[in-house]
């Protein structure tokens, strides 16, 4: 997944990640923030241990709403950006 910021800054990325080397299937997904003025990326902090949900996130004016799992379910979660870094709302 891959979303533009609105300010056009820069953009958004998922990317899956897993701690085991054979079973990635066995993954989580995490967000990444890459600014185009310091070409450097940067990893949202979601305060959440789980990872992304699929298929929910919304670029909003000051940061972005994402769905994060919870078990099976997911849960709506909003950050707004300050700077380099995100807090949950």
């Amino acid at each position: 997944m891959f979303r533009w910021a609105r300010d056009n800054s820069g953009f958004y990325a998922v990317a899956l990640f897993s701690s085991h080397p054979t079973f990635y299937t066995a993954s989580i997904a995490l967000l990444y923030f890459y600014d185009l003025a310091s070409a450097s990326h940067t990893k949202v902090d979601l305060q959440w241990e789980n990872g992304l949900g699929f298929g929910g996130l919304e670029i909003t004016p000051d940061g972005l709403i994402a769905s994060v799992v919870s078990g099976v379910r997911h849960l709506p979660a909003r950050f707004t950006k300050g700077g380099q870094s995100w807090r949950r709302a």
